[in-house]
């Protein structure tokens, strides 16, 4: 039962856009969230760090001093981006950014090691491959916190990590047996599983941000191709078929689309399909290569509360809940320009409303609700803000 509302939505969601119905007025209004999701990060030639929006619009380059700013990834708060910087040939560092490229901050500093593509945690903690190019080329998988502090090994032998959306389990390739395949254990290390066996390259596995699937890289079928599977290693789809290469598979927040790299072109662009393999989209044109992306939802960058509520808003915003997934808490952030009566409401999977959390006259500025779903099953949840002339929804996940 703990991932009944889950599934509900995706049987659901399914079969809208198999029939090409719509909800009623309130429940179309709730699924809102699925073409607002956010920004996607990427890296030019290993260099530079740039956005854009999901549709290819809005490319704009975040990162301005030298270096090999690569692997970028979104917090779940899309407060913040982590990246690694290729310092030499023997050694590469963990970074830290806000989510406009500033504040840069080194988050891990021993040498001879290359500290490869980071992830996050849902608890906002940061998780990649290290790799001794002067022993054999050995990979370990550690954790540090964001702020540099408690840097620990979590893996003996693994590399490019990703995090389950509930934040207990790590999916990672291995390599030292000669091939490729892909283990789940717990994020503290423990109980791993080996969940492919094809004798293939197995790489870059990302679990959804919404169900027990995990897209991949491999080249079981000759090339490099993008996969897809259950968490047990069963169901598995392949989702390309260039003939070339397309890798490094990235889940969009909602868990509806994929975005990947690929050498079609001539040259590495950025795509993005839906989780059938349909729908295939070129987003970038380039005069170099565009690597590894990551697709978040952008929220407020690098400004405490205290400074918000110093800086009036020139427009309306609903920002994504953090952390996402909860349990049982979790915040939620609204701007308003001018005086507005303001509604901020919650509301089940089938649209049921579940609690009011702002229901007032608001003067304009930049505010912050707490949500507790401790007496809520685990499931798909929306909150709507409302106004006279503003209405936006996002979904948000209780995962107990």
């Amino acid at each position: 039962m703990k991932k009944l509302s889950i599934i509900l939505y995706l049987i659901m969601y399914s079969l809208l856009m198999k029939n090409g119905e719509t909800f009623p007025q309130i429940q179309t209004e709730a699924f809102k969230f699925l073409t607002d999701s956010g920004k996607i990060v990427f890296s030019i030639n290993e260099k530079d760090i740039y956005t854009m929006n999901e549709d290819g619009t809005g490319f704009q380059k975040i990162t301005h001093h030298p270096g090999n700013h690569t692997g970028p990834a979104w917090s779940p708060s899309g407060e913040k981006i982590a990246f690694y910087d290729q310092i030499n040939n023997n050694s590469a560092s963990e970074y830290i950014m806000n989510a406009d490229g500033s504040n840069i901050k080194r988050l891990t500093f021993d040498t001879n090691v290359i500290d490869s593509p980071p992830c996050w945690t849902s608890d906002g903690k940061i998780i990649f491959a290290r790799e001794y190019p002067l022993v054999n080329s050995k990979t370990e998988i550690w954790m540090v916190d964001s702020s540099g502090s408690n840097l620990h090994k979590i893996v003996e032998d693994g590399s490019y990590p990703d995090c389950s959306y509930d934040g207990t389990k790590i999916v990672y390739p291995v390599y030292s047996d000669g091939d490729g395949e892909i283990w789940i254990n717990n994020i503290e290390g423990t109980d791993p599983v080996k969940i492919t066996d094809n004798q293939s390259q197995e790489w870059l596995p990302a679990w959804s941000p919404v169900t027990d699937q995990i897209v991949f890289q491999s080249d079981r079928d000759g090339n490099h191709e993008i996969y897809i599977m259950n968490i047990d290693g069963s169901n598995i789809r392949r989702l390309t078929n260039n003939s070339f290469y397309d890798g490094y598979p990235r889940w969009s927040p909602d868990g509806s689309q994929i975005v990947f790299e690929s050498l079609r072109d001539g040259h590495y662009e950025i795509y993005k399909m839906d989780t059938t393999g349909l729908n295939q989209e070129r987003l970038t044109v380039t005069n170099g290569n565009a690597f590894q992306p990551d697709w978040g939802t952008i929220s407020i960058t690098g400004i405490d509360d205290q400074e918000i509520t110093k800086q009036l808003p020139k427009s309306f915003r609903l920002f994504q809940n953090y952390p996402n997934p909860f349990n049982p808490n979790t915040k939620i952030k609204y701007s308003i320009p001018g005086k507005s009566f303001v509604s901020l409401k919650v509301f089940g999977l089938l649209a049921n409303e579940i609690t009011t959390l702002v229901n007032e006259e608001k003067s304009a500025g930049n505010y912050e609700v707490q949500f507790n779903g401790l007496e809520l099953p685990s499931g798909v949840y929306f909150y709507k803000l409302q106004t006279d002339d503003f209405i936006q929804t996002k979904k948000m996940i209780l995962l107990k």
